[in-house]
Order: structure tokens, then C-alpha cells, then sequence
């Protein structure tokens, strides 16, 4: 029913809608870290707000890194900094972060696609982004984000390029969406 409400919006009213369930998040997260700053997912949560809503790049980098300090045994949180790092293009950081993730996680979804993007951002790691996500589809077939990074990830390392620009051709929409 949400769902349908949401459909039925227009955009600006969607917009203030998320904004203020965005506002509400982010006021439970400061909340939560106000009474107990030793939360590692509440500093999580934070960076993702700082990113997503309020685009305070250096309020994401400190939740980032808070979170990494006060919980390194954390997949959430290397995924947090890598995703920060890798936008911030401070790719070996973004590296750093995923393959600990990895390391912590190695079956989870998002970090699989955090490694990927990690790698694949930085233009000199491709050959290892393919490799994880030819393993991400082992784990996830019917995934089509996975199989989109991989054929990217062939193109930018020339790695059967053309039969992968003929499938991401076939794969995207040709009525203008």
C-alpha cells in the first residue's frame, strides 16, 4: 500500500517524503551515538546518511573511519569506507577496505559488490574485478548487476570485448529508459 502511495506522488512530494524519513533516520543515528558513541553500526548508518542525504563528504569520511576504529572486525563497516573511498577516488584505500571485507565476509552480497566497484573504480585492478564477479555469479546467477560489472569490467580491460558490448547491447532498453 506504501508503495502505491509512493507511485502516486509526484516527484517533489516523494522527494520531501524520503527527506523527511531521511531526517528522521539520521536524527536516531546521532541519537544513538550520542548515548553510546562506541556504536560502530550507528557510525555505519551515519556515513550512509552523510553520502546519501546531506552530501557531507567529510562528515561520511569520519563516520567511515570511526566506525573502522571501533569495530575492525566489521565487514559493514570496510564496506562503508571502501564505498566512501572509492567515490572519494582514493582507490587504494577504497582496496584496502573491500578486501578486508572480504576477508570478514566472503559470501555476502554487498561486500562481493563492493569489491567489484572497488577494483573496477580504479582502473588498474579490472583483471581482479572480473575475477570477482565471474565468482559473485557462482553465487548469485540470475544476478544482472553482477553480470553488468563483469561485461563493463571485460571492456575497460579488453577482455572479450566485443562479444560483451554485443551483450550489454542486447541487455539494455531500446525504448528510451
Amino acid at each position: 500500500k506504501a508503495l502505491q502511495q509512493l507511485d502516486r506522488m509526484t516527484e517533489r512530494e516523494r522527494y520531501r517524503t524520503l527527506g523527511g524519513y531521511y531526517l528522521l533516520v539520521s536524527h536516531n543515528y546521532e541519537k544513538a551515538i550520542e548515548l553510546d558513541d562506541g556504536l560502530a553500526e550507528a557510525h555505519v548508518a551515519m556515513a550512509r546518511v552523510a553520502v546519501g542525504v546531506d552530501f557531507d563528504w567529510e562528515r561520511a569520511r569520519v563516520e567511515n573511519e570511526r566506525a573502522v576504529q571501533l569495530n575492525p572486525g566489521s565487514a559493514a563497516a570496510h564496506r562503508g569506507a571502501s564505498s566512501y573511498f572509492a567515490w572519494a577516488a582514493a582507490f587504494e584505500r577504497a582496496i584496502e577496505h573491500a578486501e578486508a571485507a572480504l576477508r570478514l565476509d566472503p559470501l555476502d552480497y554487498g561486500t562481493r559488490l563492493v569489491v567489484v566497484f572497488a577494483y573496477g573504480t580504479s582502473r588498474r585492478r579490472q583483471r581482479e574485478a572480473i575475477r570477482i564477479a565471474e565468482e559473485a555469479l557462482e553465487l548469485f546467477p540470475d544476478d544482472d548487476t553482477f553480470r553488468d560489472f563483469l561485461l563493463w569490467e571485460r571492456v575497460m580491460a579488453g577482455v572479450d570485448v566485443e562479444p560483451s558490448v554485443q551483450e550489454l547491447l542486447e541487455l539494455s532498453p531500446t525504448d528510451g529508459s
